[in-house]
């Protein structure tokens, strides 16, 4: 199976708005004015978005389907993802598998249930 970023904003955005797990109720409309200055892209598996990455001013958010959670993750979406001087992750959960996973990459907690990775070097090996 191969995982890429897609190019394709408005499936993209749909399939971002099914995964998220909103605190709050929100309209599609309310979610498309509060990311209309981001960047959205899909993340497809074999041309499937199953999720979504959403970009803005150094800012990564990431929401995936929940049938595809905890499989989605390959080494290079993430180098793609993280291509920039640092990453800020914030997992839902701290007993978040993907907290664990970025703790792993040499991501540091700085408390609030916030990781950081200075410079990243597209990743431990």
């Amino acid at each position: 199976m191969s995982t890429k970023l897609g190019d394709n904003r408005d499936a993209a955005l749909k399939v971002g708005f099914e995964a998220i797990d909103w605190p709050y109720p929100i309209t599609f409309e309310q979610y498309l004015e509060a990311f209309k200055d981001w960047v959205v892209r899909a993340i497809e598996r074999d041309g499937v978005p199953i999720g979504t990455a959403f970009t803005h001013d150094g800012e990564l958010h990431i929401a995936i389907l929940p049938q595809w959670r905890r499989r989605w993750v390959t080494r290079n979406i993430l180098c793609e993802l993280f291509d920039m001087p640092k990453v800020i992750a914030r997992p839902i959960e701290r007993e978040d598998i993907m907290y664990s996973y970025l703790v792993s990459l040499g991501f540091k907690d700085i408390g609030d249930k916030t990781l950081i990775l200075e410079k990243p070097s597209c990743l431990p090996q």
